[in-house]
């Protein structure tokens, strides 16, 4: 639902500025001007607080206007008037204040192209609220200085999204709340406001003495930069049919993947199966993936099925002679040695592990579901050592340096697990490195999957993303 109040300007011109910058105008007019108007249109009305304290408490609206290229500012008035913020009493300036008028004032004034603004926030306001706002509404005879007429009315409109280009009249473009281009800071109600505007007119202040909140307006809507890991964000997920397997078994499960895929592919190519040490090694490797739940409360750790992560940068022929194999191996199901055969089901499952978007956000923190392995034995008693290796592990996977980093020896993620050594070897004869759990922050989004640490090949190291 969009709520919205249009303001109307009678003769075409917008002029305002506080006392000690009249020939200053804002545009497009701020927020705050708007629901100071209402306030002193209300005059005091203890029963249009409760609908004016429901606007105070809004988020900042949108701001449909005439763009700053389209609006001729020039003088509207000059002269020597009597300031209403002068000294006043039994003086010579109280008793003929036209007398000592001051120094010459000027107000300007701006001559949109479209005499139209509208105010439009995201809300839902009760059915009194919108009765009382509209009485207000009314009662508004100008905005900004007394030489401006203006005619409000309010507006609902179901179903309308804010941004949807429907509703922005011609020659009106929208200003967003911390947007960018044509920028202007334009102040606007913040909790209180009310309070403090009827405090200021008992003491005799002026609503310009109220400190407002300042918010940078722009006519563009800032677009968020999100990075992306070098893996494709479309996993390629099968689903065990009737079953599941603790996290502790990831790679297990994933290893015996692997070897079915190779067996469909002949050895298949270099991005999924490795390279001798007679090859070039390609720059990033299919990854095969356990899909635990974990992360909400009452998380099982459980995985009920497996996935595959492709990367960006695959040769056309590799990804389809892979996307080949999974298929067969969908149809034909799996041998795992000790953990028996899996059959994969053909239907939608409804969990959330094995949601393709549970893995790839975007978000800024992220936090491991399955444990990562590191590198190199590092100490895990130094911390330093750890976010250095988790730091390394972001730059080989194509992600950018984490502005924070948290290491643990426990998960951090409710339904986590630790994978003893002797279940993260990849050969007999392995010796397995440290391995942790961490969360970890960027500084903007990022895209998955996360995937870190060097048994992220076979599903350690996957990260889930964790809401802000």
């Amino acid at each position: 639902m969009t709520f919205s109040i249009t303001v109307e300007l009678l003769r075409g011109v917008y002029a305002s500025g506080s006392s000690e910058r009249r020939e200053d105008t804002e545009w497009p007019p701020s927020p705050a001007r708007l629901f100071c108007a209402l306030v002193a249109a209300a005059a005091g009305d203890d029963e249009c607080e409760p609908a004016l304290g429901w606007l105070e408490a809004q988020a900042p609206p949108c701001i449909l206007a005439s763009p700053a290229t389209a609006v001729e500012v020039s003088v509207q008035r000059e002269g020597y008037p009597p300031l209403n913020d002068g000294p006043v009493g039994d003086s010579a300036y109280g008793r003929f204040p036209a007398r000592k008028a001051g120094a010459l004032q000027r107000w300007r004034h701006v001559s949109p192209q479209a005499p139209v603004v509208r105010y439009e926030w995201t809300a839902d306001p009760a059915e009194q609220v919108v009765s009382k706002l509209a009485e207000l509404v009314d009662a508004v005879p100008y905005l900004g200085r007394s030489t401006c007429p203006v005619q409000l009315r309010i507006e609902q409109l179901p179903g309308t999204e804010i941004g949807d280009e429907r509703v922005v009249p011609e020659h009106l473009v929208r200003w967003e709340p911390g947007g960018l281009g044509d920028r202007v800071t334009l102040g606007v109600p913040r909790s209180g406001y009310l309070r403090d505007l009827n405090e200021a007119f008992d003491d005799g202040r002026r609503a310009h003495e109220v400190v407002r909140r300042q918010l940078s307006y722009g006519v563009e809507r800032p677009v968020p930069t999100v990075e992306s890991s070098a893996h494709d964000d479309d996993l390629i997920v099968l689903t065990f049919d009737n079953r599941r397997i603790g996290s502790t078994e990831v790679m297990s499960a994933t290893r015996a993947l692997l070897k079915a895929l190779e067996s469909h592919l002949d050895g298949g190519p270099l991005v999924l199966r490795g390279a001798t040490a007679d090859q070039e090694r390609p720059r990033q490797q299919a990854l095969l993936l356990g899909l635990p739940q974990v992360g909400f409360p009452h998380s099982s750790g459980l995985i009920a099925g497996l996935a595959v992560a492709l990367p960006r940068d695959i040769a056309p022929a590799d990804r389809r002679a892979i996307l080949r194999a999974i298929v067969e191996v969908d149809k034909s199901g799996l041998n795992a040695g000790r953990m028996g055969r899996f059959e994969f089901s053909s239907e939608l499952s409804g969990l959330r592990s094995l949601d393709p978007t549970r893995w790839t956000g975007p978000a800024r923190t992220w936090v491991s579901a399955t444990p990562m392995s590191a590198d190199r034995f590092v100490r895990l008693e130094r911390p330093a050592e750890a976010r250095a290796e988790v730091e390394r592990a972001c730059t080989h996977a194509g992600l950018p340096l984490p502005e924070s980093v948290e290491v643990s020896q426990r998960p951090i993620a409710e339904g986590a697990e630790n994978v003893a050594p002797h279940q993260r070897r990849r050969r007999p004869d392995d010796r397995p490195t440290p391995s942790f759990h961490a969360r970890i922050t960027f500084a903007g989004a990022v895209r998955g999957p996360v995937v870190l640490g060097n048994l992220r090949r076979y599903g350690l190291g996957l990260f889930a993303p964790e809401s802000d």
